[in-house]
């Protein structure tokens, strides 16, 4: 087809050239949201994502102190299942996490 007839789609497909979207996450959301996900994992016995998830939260965070509350509930029950999470976590990621160390540390 001739360029003239594609004019209309091509302007369709273009992406918005708007600020980065990680400048427009409200941290506060994201927080909930790591939150959310973290006890969800941990809710189905799979501890290395809930690491992932609760050692993202900002320090600080409303959801950072539930998270340790939370996470030293389940070291309670699953001590074991978290320890190995905790050491995939270090290996893989080059570092600890220290709300799951200081849980770890608590329950001993």
């Amino acid at each position: 087809p001739p360029r003239s007839t594609l004019f209309p789609y091509t302007t369709l497909f273009r992406s918005p050239s708007a600020v980065p979207y990680e400048s427009t996450i409200d941290v506060k959301s994201t927080d909930r949201q790591l939150f959310d996900q973290g006890v969800e994992h941990a809710t189905n016995n799979r501890w290395l994502p809930m690491v992932r998830e609760f050692c993202q939260l900002s320090p600080g965070s409303t959801y950072t102190t539930l998270a340790q509350r939370q996470l030293e509930n389940w070291v309670k029950l699953y001590k074991e299942d978290i320890e190995i999470a905790q050491k995939t976590f270090t290996q893989e990621e080059g570092g600890e996490c220290s709300m799951i160390s200081t849980a770890l540390a608590n329950n001993n």
